[in-house]
């Protein structure tokens, strides 16, 4: 396929655009068959207004996402890895999806055990004074933006 991506940081410190492009796509897996019917297109914009516009709803990013119809092949071996890939996925003994109360509740006490340890070990990182330089000496400044993303296939 063919990838064109585009970057323009606007003036002014007015946000920045972002197109992505990627065209003739096609699949062929480890045993060289086609996985794809026909290639897919598929387009990506993003606009990126400025941190210090007006509401939150003003700051957020915009995404359009345009991608072609996808007829996808699937071969016995490749019906097999998917069905075996959500096994896997989705065997755990405590897995959310289930209706029990018991198994449910012991998972959110497993998830706040895993998310206080978590949260304990970036505590001692965010407390190195170098945290936010990057390996090129350019301190990282993080801006937390909601995303709308708008969806069209074609």
């Amino acid at each position: 396929g063919n990838l064109k991506v585009i970057h323009r940081s606007l003036a002014d410190n007015c946000g920045s655009q972002q197109n992505i492009s990627l065209k003739d796509v096609s699949m062929i897996c480890d045993q060289g068959m086609e996985m794809v019917a026909s290639p897919i297109h598929m387009m990506v914009d993003v606009q990126m207004p400025p941190n210090d516009v007006g509401t939150e709803d003003d700051r957020a990013l915009r995404v359009d996402v345009v991608i072609t119809e996808a007829s996808f092949i699937v071969a016995r071996g490749h019906y097999a890895q998917m069905l075996i890939t959500l096994d896997d996925n989705l065997s755990e003994s405590y897995s959310f999806l289930r209706e029990c109360q018991e198994d449910s509740h012991m998972l959110q006490r497993d998830i706040r055990s895993k998310d206080a340890k978590v949260s304990e070990e970036l505590d001692h990182v965010h407390s190195n004074e170098t945290k936010n330089i990057s390996h090129g000496g350019v301190t990282l400044h993080e801006s937390k933006r909601r995303m709308y993303m708008d969806f069209k296939f074609k």
